[in-house]
């Protein structure tokens, strides 16, 4: 993974989400809770669906292949950990790094516990 490549992989697992969703309607967003407990779902769709593949590979040194291997365990497994190391808050791209993760939780309705 490149240094501050995690948005960029944060959002590649959501484009993979996205278009599994897209191929198979109901298998990989949970559109009942998403359209409860969020907003803006259509302008992140919109941006999700235009990055190029490429854009994300190169931003998180990750290939597609791979972060589509992990969007399949995030869409098919009932529970998911995620654990993540320092940096998430400590710098500059901290923001959107808590943004994605927070975007990929609760486009597949996962509910969030930290543990600082």
């Amino acid at each position: 993974m490149r240094i501050n490549g995690d948005v960029a992989l944060l959002k590649g697992i959501l484009k993979a989400l996205v278009e599994a969703e897209d191929r198979t309607p109901g298998s990989a967003i949970a559109w009942d809770w998403v359209r409860a407990h969020t907003l803006g779902i259509e302008a992140l769709l919109a941006d999700v669906r235009a990055v190029p593949w490429e854009a994300v590979e190169r931003g998180s040194g990750i290939g597609r292949n791979e972060i589509r291997g992990v969007a399949e365990l995030v869409r098919t497994r009932e529970r998911i950990i995620i654990a993540w190391c320092l940096g998430l808050t400590q710098h500059e791209n901290g923001p959107g790094d808590r943004r994605s993760g927070a975007r990929r939780r609760s486009a597949t309705s996962r509910r969030t516990r930290a543990s600082w």
